[in-house]
């Protein structure tokens, strides 16, 4: 039985494994990629295949400009600590990709900003992630820089022919901008790859959430860094008005998401909406929450890139999410949500 689900330091171990055998392709889409003592081995790793002469693609959005230790870092900081880390992190991340050029690999910044993207970087960004070796890919919510090591995350490894060449002609068509809309691929009897070009306003991955939640029959297990709202809180409410079993899996009540203003407001309104219904189990971990799951009565998943929340729609972030009947698959996602659950 082939294994899906790789925690962050299951995922970097088995992706170096892939590219050290790989044999003609490794291409990445992250959102940001910085060097640290976990990327190093990658990085290596990535030199390595392209001096065999397996052709290794790394496409980055601009935003990884932005960040800094796992941070997003527009504002000025009081701390000169900070501020000097902060510097030397962007400065090694700098030397990487000169390195990676150096040895022949395609390093390419996209989503270029305009003018107010300038200002509101977080609009308009390719927020996916996707790893393809080979025949090989992985999907999932891992960026590339040490930070994300400290998270709970998943990546799901795909072996199947079918979705793994469907990803490898998304990987084109995104970053070719032939996409016109959002789309759905169907890739087999099982397996659905939905794609959002980023368009602000709309989603089909998050339609594809709303779907589900609407027809769920028992149980639904929700993961990710935010809380549910708008649409989607709407169903989980009227799911749990049914008698369906909710649990929600999200970080820990410090983090920045819920006490930080604004934020601290949506997050006051969502426990005022929910905390009627003793069906809806709301479990905050000790740590960051970045996974993007759905669990649907134990027989439908949707995961990705996809945080399922009306924001990621509003900002019109590029997504890639897979949508899953496949029982050994659902099993194991399955079985990962209730070990978050403890």
């Amino acid at each position: 039985m082939n294994k899906y689900l790789y925690t962050p330091y299951e995922f970097i171990t088995d992706l170096i494994d892939n590219i050290d055998r790989a044999h003609d392709t490794v291409w990445i889409q992250t959102m940001y990629f910085e060097t640290g003592n976990h990327t190093k081995l990658l990085e290596k790793a990535l030199i390595r295949a392209r001096k065999r002469g397996v052709e290794v693609k790394i496409y980055i959005d601009w935003i990884t400009e932005k960040y800094a230790n796992g941070e997003l870092d527009i504002f000025p900081s009081f701390s000169k600590v900070r501020r000097t880390s902060n510097k030397n992190t962007r400065h090694a991340s700098r030397m990487m990709f000169e390195l990676f050029e150096k040895n022949s690999i395609e390093v390419i910044f996209t989503n270029q900003p305009n003018t107010i993207q300038r200002i509101v970087p977080i609009v308009g960004r390719n927020h996916i992630k996707l790893f393809l070796v080979d025949q090989v890919g992985w999907i999932g919510g891992m960026n590339l820089g040490d930070k994300n090591f400290e998270s709970i995350d998943l990546m799901v490894k795909m072996q199947n022919i079918s979705v793994v060449q469907s990803l490898y002609n998304q990987f084109l068509k995104i970053n070719s901008l032939s996409l016109s809309q959002d789309h759905m691929v169907t890739c087999d009897f099982e397996n659905n790859l939905l794609v959002d070009k980023g368009l602000r306003g709309q989603s089909i991955i998050f339609k594809k959430a709303l779907e589900l939640t609407s027809h769920a029959q028992s149980n639904i297990i929700y993961i990710s860094q935010f809380t549910p709202d708008s649409e989607l809180l709407s169903n989980i409410i009227e799911s749990a008005k049914q008698g369906i079993n909710i649990s929600i899996i999200t970080s820990y009540k410090k983090d920045k998401v819920y006490s930080q203003f604004p934020f601290n407001c949506i997050y006051s309104y969502f426990i005022h909406k929910i905390k009627s219904y003793p069906n809806i189990k709301l479990v905050h971990k000790n740590q960051h929450v970045h996974a993007k799951l759905l669990i649907v009565d134990e027989k439908e998943v949707l995961f990705g890139s996809h945080n399922m929340t009306k924001l990621s729609v509003f900002l019109g972030t590029q997504e890639l999410s897979l949508y899953s009947r496949d029982k050994e698959l659902v099993t194991e996602l399955t079985e990962y949500a209730h070990s978050l659950m403890v």
